[in-house]
């Protein structure tokens, strides 16, 4: 009998160790900005309303890490309402026939010499093209929140040529390089 506990207890332990967190993006808590240059004199800055995501994360074992997320096109917000009908519009993400834009992690590696940085390679896709990219993700921090979860959460930064997705209106008035922050805090299912 105390060999059949021992052995249910070690099939427990080495349970529990080979399996990664999985979190449920809390977007109440999370933010998708961009800002891109406007006729070489400043930014214009913006974000996305309604996102939802999940990710899978281990501190020790990175290959069990990653992420995805999948953000509503129509809910661009910068801060012009009508900017944000230009935006919606053929010129730009052309809404009506590309609803989502998202981004699947095909690699989440630690940055070689730091605890807390990683780089995330995937796929993004928007305005029916994909491309592999390459995102900076910082691990902010993770803890017990006040309710009795768990949290973790990620502060991340790429930049993309819009026109690899197809959208070459009006470059030069405005740059064809957008810069991405996403700030992903999860909540541990």
């Amino acid at each position: 009998m105390k060999l059949l506990t021992c052995f249910a207890f070690v099939a427990i332990m080495f349970a529990t160790t080979i399996s990664a967190d999985e979190y449920k993006v809390d977007a109440s808590h999370s933010m998708m900005a961009f800002k891109v240059k406007h006729l070489g004199v400043s930014y214009t800055h913006g974000r996305f309303n309604d996102f939802k995501g999940n990710f899978t994360f281990d501190a020790n074992d990175t290959s069990k890490n990653s992420i995805s997320i999948k953000i509503a096109a129509k809910s661009i917000d910068s801060n012009s309402a009508k900017r944000d009908d230009h935006l919606r519009g053929k010129d730009f993400f052309f809404v009506k026939k590309y609803k989502t834009l998202s981004f699947e992690s095909t690699s989440f590696k630690k940055k070689e010499g730091s605890k807390n940085e990683f780089i995330v390679e995937g796929t993004m896709k928007m305005h029916g093209k994909k491309k592999t990219i390459t995102v900076d993700a910082k691990l902010v921090g993770e803890g017990k929140d006040p309710w009795g979860g768990y949290r973790c959460g990620f502060s991340c930064s790429f930049t993309i040529k819009r026109s690899d997705f197809g959208m070459k209106y009006m470059i030069g008035g405005i740059s064809d390089e957008v810069h991405i922050t996403a700030d992903v805090e999860g909540i541990r299912k």
